[in-house]
Parts: structure tokens; sequence; C-alpha cells
């Protein structure tokens, strides 16, 4: 069971190196909860033997104001993992609890109901075997009580994703890029709205002292909307509907210049969903710094390259230069063992993904701008847009993703795509305005199918 699982997730995989790992698979499960009167409780428990954790999938959830549904870890009636409070109707991937039992218990005024289709359950043990993800000698990797307290309080804002894909669960790694809790990680990790959905990420996972056996974590989001993904980078956010994790962490600062060689660089991480681990020091270069900055990422000459250790779930990851700064996302590395240059560890430049980033970050301090018109030109694979508020430097954005953008004299917006949109296909269309941090309303586009 456990080799046909390693072949599911490696098809998955939007790049053949990719470094996300194998956290468990996804069984059919069916409970409903009874009809309660205002005030009573219901516990449900969820139980697989042997399981590494348990994470329960709700299905029909019907909450109203006042009333709730918690999930504990089995055994312990304390302190809840997660509460999930009304008023909420839909469907609701909650927390993963480590071991083999979680309690789901409903709290009504009347009213809440809800049902379980399916449980994701976590492998005992997870292998990274086949990962091309790979530690350059020694494994230089520390705990973050390792570290000083600055570097901590800059790891705190890295965090562990776990999320389910086709029936199998993964772990990646993101780290925290905006002050309402913009998300980054992976796109092929995070790749449509469904695996956001699914996706919770635990804060502060690491031991509790340097090199000891004791792990614990601080709080957990869940509940995650995408707000966009781009295959040509590599790059995915997103954000929590029920948690801004930033007002408890912070969150990191981007840098869009262009790296250094030779400078240097360290990964916070969560190698195969383990704890939190500190890439700081690497013994295969006499240092961690970045060895070439031009190598090939999704497309030529995107990415960065270092020989600092990573593995399979660490995939998300932010390179940090010196100043604590996010210059890369780590995402991949060649197949060879040799830890050579080419053949390194490598992250998408952050002055590559910026432009992409940088619309969800951005405050509007003007009047946003207006599409009055819009045309799709299939021959030029282009959007014309008349409107008002454009600029030199406003761009379009389609399905969230920034295109080759430009102004012409009579004031018309021009997005050149980089693909085309089919017939039947639907994209939303917005421009945005670096300049103020405004955008636009979408504009929805159905290319006719004659």
């Amino acid at each position: 069971m456990r080799r046909f699982l390693f072949v599911m997730v490696m098809a998955l995989c939007v790049f053949p190196l990719c470094a996300q790992s194998l956290a468990g698979y996804v069984a059919d499960y069916r409970a409903a909860s009874p009809a309660l009167s205002e005030g009573g409780s219901w516990t449900l428990p969820v139980v697989f033997e042997g399981a590494g954790f348990v994470k329960v999938h709700l299905s029909a959830v019907s909450l109203g104001e006042g009333e709730r549904i918690d999930v504990f870890r089995g055994g312990d009636h304390g302190k809840a993992v997660f509460s999930l409070k009304g008023p909420f109707t839909g469907d609701f991937w909650l927390p993963s609890v480590d071991g083999e039992a979680a309690l789901v218990r409903m709290f009504s005024a009347g009213r809440a109901s809800f049902s379980v289709d399916r449980v994701g359950v976590g492998l005992s043990e997870i292998s990274g075997a086949g990962s091309p993800e790979r530690v350059c000698g020694n494994d230089d990797r520390q705990d973050p009580a390792c570290s000083d307290a600055v570097l901590r309080g800059i790891g705190d804002k890295v965090g562990r994703i776990m999320f389910e894909a086709n029936g199998t669960l993964h772990f990646c790694t993101g780290f925290l890029a905006g002050p309402d809790g913009l998300f980054v990680t992976a796109q092929h990790c995070i790749y449509d709205a469904a695996t956001a959905a699914s996706a919770e990420v635990r804060w502060k996972f690491e031991k509790t002292s340097c090199g000891g056996n004791e792990e614990a974590y601080d709080t957990v989001s869940a509940g995650c909307q995408l707000v966009m993904e781009d295959y040509n980078t590599d790059l995915a956010l997103i954000r929590f509907s029920y948690d801004n994790p930033a007002s408890r962490y912070g969150y990191l600062t981007l840098d869009d210049r262009e790296p250094v060689k030779d400078e240097v660089v360290w990964i916070p991480q969560h190698p195969m969903g383990g704890v939190k681990k500190f890439a700081v020091h690497s013994d295969a270069d006499g240092g961690a710094t970045v060895l070439a900055k031009s190598l090939a990422g999704v497309k030529t000459a995107q990415a960065i390259g270092y020989n600092l250790d990573v593995e399979a779930g660490s995939s998300g990851s932010p390179v940090l230069d010196s100043d604590n700064e996010v210059i890369a996302m780590h995402v991949f590395t060649a197949l060879d063992d040799d830890c050579e240059n080419p053949d390194l560890n490598r992250g998408i430049r952050t002055d590559v993904l910026y432009p992409l980033i940088e619309p969800y970050l951005a405050t509007c301090s003007g009047t946003p701008p207006v599409i009055v018109k819009l045309k799709y030109v299939s021959s030029e694979r282009s959007f014309k847009l008349n409107g008002s508020g454009f600029t030199e430097d406003t761009v379009v954005l389609v399905d969230g993703v920034v295109q080759n953008t430009k102004l012409k004299k009579n004031g018309r917006l021009v997005g050149y795509m980089y693909e085309k949109v089919l017939r039947g296909d639907t994209v939303k269309v917005r421009v945005f305005c670096p300049d103020t941090g405004c955008k636009s309303d979408e504009v929805s586009y159905t290319r006719p199918w004659r």
C-alpha cells in the first residue's frame, strides 16, 4: 500500500522534481449527528488504529449563531485543537490531530448538524524514498531552539502545510507575506481551490529544546481560500477565512532585488512534514551561499542555486538573505547526487515572483481603475480594455496572473496573454495600478464556442 501511495504522489507532481512529502491517504467514512435540543452536545469519536494522525472532513455542516464544532485529540477533553463556529453552512476539513483518534464535538442551540464522509489517515512513518531533494554532505540543519531569538522570530512566520489531493495527503512549507495573512507556497503543492480548501497550517511546530525529543506546536489555521496560482513560476497564494496568523506572528519582507552570487542565505523549513528546521550552514561548499543566480526554474533563468540541506516537504520555504528578507522560494532540484553546480537545490527568485504577489500586498490609496469594455483577440492572444484610470504602469491580471501589458496612445490597455483562452473557457480579468495599489472590479469573459 505504501509503495502504491508513493506512485500516486509522484503522478501528482506538476514538476518531475517536486518537493512535497507524502503524509497519508483519505478513507471513506460515514457518520451523521443526531438532532439536539438547545444546549445539547454530542461527541463523535473517529478512530483508525495505528494512524499517525486523523483528519476529519465534515459535509453538510449547518451551524447557527452560537453553535460550534470542536475537534480534540483522542483522550484529551481539555483545549480544542480547533473550533468551527456558526453561522456556517457547507463542507469543511477540520485540522488533523496527532495519534489514532479524533473527537469531534458539536454544541447545539437547536439547529446544528453535520455529517462525516471522509477521513484523512496519517502514515505512522513518513518515508522520503524517491525524494529528489537531498542533504548535501552532512545534515547541517538545526532546531530553531538552537538559534538566537531573532532567527526564531523569523522562523515563526513559516508554517507547515498539510493538504489533500486526489485521495492522498501531502506536506509542504509556506510563509506569511502580508499583514492580512497572505500566505506564499509552491503551486505544485496548492494548485486549485480544492487543495487550498483542504489545507491546514501548523505554526511554531518545532522541538521545545535544542536537540531535544519533545515536539509541540502553537496554533493551527484552517479554512483556506486560493488567491492565485501560477504554473509558470510555481507560485500559489492563499488566505485564511477564519484566522489572521500574521496578527500573532508577523510576516516576512519580500526583497525584489536580483540576488548576488556568494551572498549568505538560509532556509527555515519543514522537511518531511516534521518539525521546523533551520538550514543555516552547509558543509558541502564551506558555507551557506548563493552558488548560482540564473539557473532554470520552471522557465529559463528563474532560479538561484545553493547547497543548503532540504528534503521532500521543504517546497514553498523562504530563502532568506543576511537581512532576513525573502530573495527566493525553494521549490526543487536536479536528480543527481553530486551536489555540484549546476546540480543544486533551487529556489525561484523573488524578483521573478514579486510582480505576481504585489497586487495582493498593496492597499489602495487612490481611485480604482474601471474596465468599461473588454475584447479578446484570439489571433493576437490579447485582451484589449477600454476604461478609466489606466497609466503606463497599469497591468492586466487574468485569473490573478500578471500579463505582458502595454498602454496604447488611444488610452486602451492591452494584455498580451502568456497562454491562449480556449473556446468555452471562462477567465476573470482585472487591472492593477502599482503606483496607487488600486485594482478594478473583476470582469468575467467566456470565449464563445464559435
